[in-house]
C-alpha cells in the first residue's frame, strides 16, 4: 500500500498524517481477525540494515505484536512467527 492517511485529534485540533510504504497485514482466525498497517517494515527489507539497533527494536516490536494477537485468540504462535518468515523471504 502506498500513501496511507490517518486523522487524529490533538488538543482539540484535527490533524492528518501520511505514511508512505505502509504494509497491510491481517491475522485471520475462526473466531475473528485483526488487521493493522505496519509502517517501517520496508526498513527491515534491506539486508545492509539488518542487525542494527533500530532493526532489532523494530523486529522485537513486530514479534511482540504478533505474539499478543495469537495469545488473544488462544492460538500457538508458529515457530519463528509469520512476520519473521515474510521478512526473510523478501530481503533485498
Amino acid at each position: 500500500i502506498r500513501i496511507v492517511v490517518t486523522r487524529y485529534e490533538e488538543n482539540g485540533i484535527i490533524k492528518a498524517s501520511t505514511f508512505s510504504k505502509a504494509y497491510y497485514i491481517e491475522f485471520r482466525f475462526k473466531k475473528g481477525s485483526v488487521f493493522c498497517y505496519l509502517v517501517g517494515i520496508a526498513y527491515l527489507l534491506r539486508e545492509e540494515k539488518s542487525h542494527k539497533k533500530y532493526y532489532d527494536s523494530l523486529t522485537k516490536t513486530f514479534l511482540s505484536l504478533e505474539a499478543q494477537v495469537y495469545e488473544f485468540y488462544g492460538k500457538k504462535l508458529p515457530d519463528g512467527g509469520l512476520i519473521n518468515k515474510w521478512i526473510e523471504k523478501n530481503l533485498k
